[in-house]
């Protein structure tokens, strides 16, 4: 959560206010350049095993 709470920002600064839980973006594209460089520091960050469910097989072989 500190990723979120301090990417691209100067040092001493958060934009969760110290909450660590609500983050404050003024507009999207902060939002998705956060997103982009928390990717970047922590590759495995957003990854969800079940975003994409495992095929089933079609008929019978």
């Amino acid at each position: 959560m500190d990723a979120f709470a301090t990417a691209n920002l100067a040092p001493n600064k958060r934009r969760d206010e110290n909450s660590c839980s609500v983050f404050h973006f003024p507009n999207l594209n902060e939002l998705y350049a956060v997103r982009n460089a928390v990717c970047t520091l922590h590759p495995n960050a957003l990854f969800d095993p079940n975003a994409q469910p495992q095929q089933e097989p079609i008929g019978t072989a």
